[in-house]
């Protein structure tokens, strides 16, 4: 700026050095030169004044700037600390949840883990209750003498017979009983024994067919349960799965008291 003001002060200076030789046309060009002279630093003066009024303003807008991105990054800072403290507070409200959970957990498996042992033994003894039932039977024939002849004794030969394995044999003396005492409370046991020994004889159709029997004929009996159970289970082993699920429910619907129910909804659920 300062070089500019120099190159047009520098004609005057000039024209001031040649003094008394100027004429009046000199003087008149001389005035013209000021005028111009004049009207540029007046030009320059409001340029130097529009630069600096525009570097001002831009200074004013970058200020700004710089306000508003440091509130962004206060609010920003504030969040993100919000935002910490509610994730620590979760990480421990979560922490105590998971332990509470962990602890019902090890509940329930200890549960579960005396349900099922409850759930085999109550199995076993099913399985093993018409066996139990007849030698106590039995036991209790031998303490009084020889047996009777009824429906008891023919019922004692017969699962006697059975036991040794000599299921053929049994099964004629489970039948005798059918044929003389058929309404006798050996009856429906008789029929579900017979079952039995088809069973033994790896006839499981016939076996199948005597325990649906046992049901038709005796369905308010506690053998009918029983049949019906040894039936599901044999199917189940067989692989067909359907079948015995149709058996299972049918136990649980219609002998909801009986054990047998306990043990199919067991069953159902594996």
């Amino acid at each position: 700026m300062i070089a500019r003001r120099l190159a047009v002060v520098a004609p005057l200076a000039a024209v001031l050095t040649a003094g008394c030789f100027a004429t009046r046309g000199d003087v008149r060009l001389l005035q013209q030169d000021i005028a111009r002279m004049q009207a540029t630093l007046a030009q320059q003066r409001a340029a130097d004044e529009r630069a600096r009024l525009e570097e001002a303003r831009r200074d004013s807008l970058r200020a700004e700037e710089v306000r508003e991105i440091a509130r962004v990054m206060a609010i920003t800072d504030d969040s993100v600390r919000s935002l910490l403290r509610q994730f620590s507070r979760f990480r421990v409200s979560a922490s105590e949840d998971l332990g509470a959970l962990r602890s019902q957990l090890v509940q329930v498996q200890a549960l579960q883990g005396a349900s099922q042992q409850r759930m085999a033994e109550l199995q076993r003894g099913l399985e093993s209750r018409p066996v139990v039932s007849t030698l106590a039977a039995d036991s209790a024939a031998q303490a009084a003498g020889p047996p009777p002849e009824g429906p008891a004794g023919l019922y004692r030969a017969g699962y006697s017979l059975l036991t040794r394995g000599v299921p053929v044999s049994a099964r004629a003396a489970f039948s005798e009983v059918l044929s003389k005492f058929p309404d006798s409370e050996f009856a429906p046991q008789a029929l579900l024994q017979i079952g039995e020994t088809y069973a033994m004889d790896r006839d499981q159709a016939a076996a199948d067919s005597v325990w649906a029997l046992v049901v038709e004929r005796y369905p308010k009996s506690p053998s009918a349960p029983t049949a019906l159970y040894k039936r599901a289970r044999a199917l189940e082993t067989a692989g067909q799965t359907r079948r015995a699920l149709d058996l299972y429910e049918r136990i649980i619907r219609e002998y909801s008291g009986a054990p047998e129910a306990t043990l199919a909804r067991e069953r159902r659920g594996q």
